[in-house]
């Protein structure tokens, strides 16, 4: 007997669910001789069913039969009859109802959970799948009588997932049915983030593999060689810099998953499931938040499931710092309207990371602004324009006279920033030499002025 399910045709075909439908199915049969001695011979090969679902009916209405036979001849030296099968070809509606529920709310990676199903005797049990939003759960099946149906329990001994209210659902054949109820996962845990070279810092200039380690991170039994669905997916995005506690960053990074702002890191890779790998591109920004996402409710990743702790620095990666180079002897400038000058700075981003954004302050501190969007008193910018001449020199330009009594100092600390935060650690000194005043000429207005010999 061959049982076909044809509760999933109308949506399979896009059929409008008010309109009345003759469906016709056929089945062929195909028979070749597993002995060499022996002859089949096909009687009926070919059968065709109709099913008569009418306009805004919830299934067809009956069941169909056909029947297809075949003769098999054993050889014909022997003392056994030329045998006819006959194989039976039934379509029916699967009609599946949610049983008791047994599975509880939450539930974590291993844990053995039921689900039951009330099911109609013709149902192959061993053909019902459970998926727990996109991730397919084994189960064994029992199926017991409960009045005019079966009563299934579809019992898994360890179930596997990530994600916050995930459905529920039973498939048979090509049908889906929700058993109305969702389960939630329990969250991964991120221990550490490194690079797979074991630094916390990471390159502005070319793509650098990064990991992020700790607990429930990847399904049970991840690795390189998994398939989707993954579990979980690396996000990873600049925030700002004063933004270094776990609730402020948990609050702009769903947000920057909801605004749909792109993702430093490439695509996730599962190593074990203690391990995720990505590629994170390079950037000049001087706070990176690293989130792992997960589903909640349905099959995108849309929401944080994990946050690495700012304020842990084995969870934190940075990227590495521009930096003012020291010359021998430090150049005496005037800083005219009509000046510029040159800057070499070790650990110059590219133009097309910094999107050409780059300045020079001069400062009697020696630690860098604490906002340098909004430097404030005491760091004077040098540059009206600044621009790249090679990897590692930035020309400055200079549209207006400084006013040297802002630095109170002829030797200023020098900070280089690129991009919108990313700044030096560190001021040097020795780099530039406010040109001093130079008295040429001294005269008196007068002969009887006081204080002067008469």
């Amino acid at each position: 007997v061959v049982q076909i399910d044809v509760s999933g045709y109308r949506d399979d075909c896009g059929l409008d669910p008010r309109a009345d439908v003759l469906a016709i199915f056929s089945g062929s049969m195909a028979v070749t001789a597993a002995s060499p001695f022996a002859t089949v011979t096909p009687l009926s090969a070919y059968t065709e069913l109709e099913l008569v679902w009418p306009g805004n009916e919830s299934k067809p209405t009956g069941n169909a039969t056909g029947t297809m036979k075949v003769k098999v001849q054993p050889f014909s030296g022997g003392p056994r009859q030329a045998v006819i099968y006959t194989v039976e070809v039934q379509l029916f509606y699967m009609e599946l109802h949610p049983g008791p529920r047994t599975a509880p709310s939450v539930v974590s990676n291993g844990d053995a959970v039921d689900f039951a199903v009330f099911a109609p005797f013709a149902v192959d049990t061993d053909a019902l799948d459970v998926y727990i939003g996109p991730f397919w759960q084994a189960t064994q099946a029992m199926a017991t009588q409960s009045g005019e149906r079966l009563l299934v329990t579809l019992s898994s001994e360890g179930v596997v997932g990530t994600g916050k209210e995930l459905p529920v659902t039973v498939t048979s054949s090509s049908a889906s049915y929700a058993l109305g109820f969702n389960v939630s996962f329990t969250s991964p845990v991120i221990t550490r983030v490194v690079t797979t070279l074991g630094s916390s810092v990471v390159s502005t200039e070319r793509p650098t593999m990064i990991a992020v380690l700790g607990d429930g991170v990847a399904l049970p039994g991840s690795s390189t060689a998994s398939t989707p669905p993954f579990g979980t997916a690396v996000y990873a995005v600049p925030v700002p810099e004063k933004c270094n506690s776990l609730a402020c960053q948990s609050d702009h990074v769903q947000a920057m998953v909801n605004n749909g702002v792109r993702n430093l890191c490439g695509a996730t890779t599962p190593i074990s499931p203690e391990e995720l790998r990505c590629e994170l591109a390079p950037a000049a920004r001087a706070r990176l938040a690293v989130a792992l996402l997960v589903r909640n409710g349905g099959n995108s990743f849309n929401m944080v499931g994990a946050l690495a702790d700012p304020s842990d620095p084995r969870q934190t990666l940075q990227y590495e710092r521009p930096q003012v180079v020291v010359r021998d002897e430090p150049r005496e400038e005037s800083l005219s309207s009509t000046s510029s000058f040159l800057v070499e700075v070790a650990n110059l981003p590219p133009q097309d990371v910094t999107l050409g954004t780059v300045q020079i302050y001069a400062s009697a501190f020696d630690v860098p602004p604490e906002d340098p969007r909004n430097p404030g008193e005491g760091y004077v910018p040098l540059c009206s324009e600044a621009g790249y001449v090679n990897e590692t020199h930035v020309e400055c330009f200079r549209s207006a006279e400084l006013n040297a009594s802002r630095l109170a100092t002829v030797k200023p600390y020098i900070f280089v920033q690129v991009g919108e935060d990313l700044v030096a650690l560190e001021g040097k000194r020795d780099v530039l030499k406010m040109k001093q005043m130079e008295i040429h000429n001294i005269s008196r207005s007068t002969e009887f002025e006081v204080g002067l010999d008469g």
